[in-house]
C-alpha cells in the first residue's frame, strides 16, 4: 500500500490533482482488462496490479486532495462525509452548517 502512495503522491506534486484523474481512467481500462484477459496469466495479473495500483493510490490521492479543498474548520467533517465512514450523516450536517 505504501508503494503506490508514495509513486502517485510525488505524480501528483508534480502534474497537480488532474493526474488523479489520468489514474482512475487507467484504473477503469485495468479493471475491464481483468475480465476480458482470461487466457493469459501474466497479463491479469499485470492487469490487476495496475488495477490495485491505481485504485488504492487514487484513493489516498483523494484524501490529499479533500485536505486541500476544504477550508481547516471543516476538513475532518468533509473528508468523513466524504469517505462514507461510520458518522457521515452527522459529518455531513456539521459541514452544511459550517458552510
Amino acid at each position: 500500500m505504501w508503494l503506490e502512495t508514495f509513486a502517485l503522491g510525488s505524480v501528483i506534486d508534480r502534474f497537480s490533482f488532474r493526474a488523479l484523474a489520468l489514474v482512475y481512467f487507467i484504473a477503469v481500462f485495468a479493471v475491464g482488462a481483468i475480465g476480458q484477459l482470461g487466457h493469459s496469466v501474466i497479463f491479469v495479473s499485470f492487469a490487476i496490479f495496475a488495477a490495485g495500483f491505481c485504485i488504492v493510490g487514487g484513493q489516498i490521492a483523494a484524501n490529499a486532495l479533500a485536505a486541500t479543498f476544504y477550508p481547516t474548520s471543516v476538513r475532518a467533517p468533509a473528508s468523513a462525509g466524504r469517505s462514507g465512514s461510520d458518522g457521515s450523516a452527522r459529518s455531513l450536517d456539521r459541514l452544511s452548517e459550517a458552510r
